[in-house]
């Protein structure tokens, strides 16, 4: 029993994260209605419509959220949760010693960081490609809510998904995640726990899968370099590493998928080597 009273401790974030996304939104759509009802109001009394039924219909049509909309609320809503977050995680942090910036980001482990960002999105990507005549009603439902994401402007989109996204959700899962929880717990089973939780977060199970393993690897870059800042970078580059994929055709033979697997293996496998030999300071 204690055991599943510290494994809910620990992941208490996840549902904080949760919550406060959730009201965020609630409050964003409530706001944008109402200034919705307002303006319709406005307009159809300046014409003498004071009908209730048709202002109604007019602002249920108005008040459709599009995807550019659903864009921004999204930014608004993660810069939201993460200042939340990034003053716990600087709160369980205090008596912490501060890593040097040049430290982390020294010519080298930045050049193994980006290795290992590009190999993991190649070697996830290819590996995605490959399964996916096996498991086609999955994808199918995976590719909806791939599409759902990238629909709306290109410059939120990349915004949200390279540089808000990243930052966010490592303050709440290797931030404070993994610090409570490593409370409680060894560092691997720890590292586990809040992976699969970041897996559970992405809702669905084929991005919920290979969240799992990017989750293990940006704890492990976490605890290597015991500092935030290399995992938010980590992340970063593999998430903006998805928009290099992107450019490749569709339509590849299954060879060129593997073979582009296998580069992206080794590459991984070099630039956690290299952070292995490598001494951080």
């Amino acid at each position: 029993m204690r055991y599943f009273i510290k494994v809910f401790e620990g992941i208490t974030p996840f549902f904080a994260a949760l919550g406060l996304q959730g009201l965020a939104y609630q409050v964003l759509t409530a706001i944008y209605q109402f200034y919705i009802r307002l303006t319709v109001e406005a307009e159809l009394k300046g014409q003498g419509i004071t009908d209730s039924d048709l202002i109604r219909m007019r602002v249920e049509n108005r008040a459709m959220i599009s995807p550019e909309l659903k864009n921004l609320f999204g930014i608004f809503i993660m810069i939201f949760c993460g200042i939340i977050f990034v003053q716990w995680y600087r709160r369980i942090n205090i008596n912490n010693p501060k890593r040097r910036i040049g430290s982390i980001f020294s010519f080298s482990n930045t050049g193994n960081l980006i290795l290992i960002g590009l190999g993991c999105q190649f070697f996830i990507s290819a590996l995605l490609n490959v399964l996916l005549p096996f498991f086609t009603k999955l994808f199918e439902e995976y590719s909806e809510i791939m599409n759902s994401i990238f629909v709306g402007h290109p410059i939120m989109i990349v915004i949200y998904s390279v540089i808000i996204a990243p930052i966010v959700e490592e303050m709440i899962f290797r931030g404070v995640m993994l610090n409570k929880l490593r409370q409680s717990f060894p560092f691997i089973g720890a590292n586990i726990l809040q992976a699969i939780i970041f897996g559970v977060y992405h809702t669905n199970i084929i991005q919920g899968i290979y969240a799992f393993a990017n989750g293990i690897l940006l704890g492990y870059i976490c605890y290597k370099f015991q500092s935030i800042l290399a995992s938010i970078f980590l992340h970063m580059v593999i998430n903006a590493a998805a928009y290099i994929y992107i450019l490749y055709p569709g339509d590849m033979p299954i060879n060129m998928y593997l073979g582009l697997g296998v580069i992206g293996g080794i590459t991984i496998s070099f630039g956690l080597y290299r952070l292995k030999e490598d001494k951080i300071d």
